[in-house]
């Protein structure tokens, strides 16, 4: 929905989902990791493998999500 719109969904090679909220207020005199840090919503482990695909449900309330381990 609109009033999620500002929510990206990013996968990794480790199994990792991480959702960012990128209104977030950056400062420019932090380093690079430190703003992303800052801009996590969410992080947690969906799968003990890549994950391929992300997909959000209608809704924003449900995500699906894609990897070789077949969890």
């Amino acid at each position: 929905t609109i009033g999620n719109a500002h929510i990206l969904g990013v996968t990794d090679e480790e199994g990792y989902l991480k959702l960012y909220d990128t209104r977030s207020k950056l400062k420019a005199s932090a380093t690079n990791q430190e703003n992303a840090e800052k801009a996590i919503v969410s992080s947690w482990i969906a799968h003990n493998n890549s994950v391929y695909d992300l997909c959000w449900i209608k809704g924003d309330s449900t995500i699906l999500t894609a990897s070789a381990d077949h969890l």
